[in-house]
């Protein structure tokens, strides 16, 4: 897994803390910045997929790193950000949800929600 590579997309909009493999479940077409979440009961068996609406306070969640897509029979491993500080406006979330409707949930799990600012100056 190399992360020594930055996209420029303002995804991050501060420090990310914790950065894992995560397993993508089946049928799955995730994008970069995409909310997913899995049942923690299920140990390392567990699958991450995108949720179907707001995120679920019994899941753990994850948000993807790059764009991958899975067969209908086929799991794959991804490097995602489980821990730091993400630009909602760069994000995907469940369903129709929107940050505000996910923001306390990610919180718990130490995803924090914070609009990224530019930094170039206007002349």
């Amino acid at each position: 897994m190399i992360l020594n590579t930055q996209t420029h997309d303002k995804l991050f909009s501060g420090p990310v803390d914790y950065v894992a493999t995560a397993t993508i479940g089946a049928s799955q077409d995730v994008q970069r910045g995409d909310l997913l979440e899995a049942d923690p009961s299920k140990g390392a068996a567990a699958v991450f997929t995108r949720p179907a609406g707001a995120a679920d306070p019994t899941m753990v969640h994850c948000i993807a790193s790059k764009p991958i897509q899975t067969a209908a029979d086929a799991t794959a491993l991804l490097p995602a950000y489980f821990a730091g500080y993400f630009n909602p406006d760069a994000m995907r979330f469940g369903g129709t949800t929107k940050a505000a409707d996910n923001e306390a949930v990610l919180m718990l799990g130490h995803i924090f929600l914070r609009t990224a600012i530019n930094a170039q100056p206007t002349v």
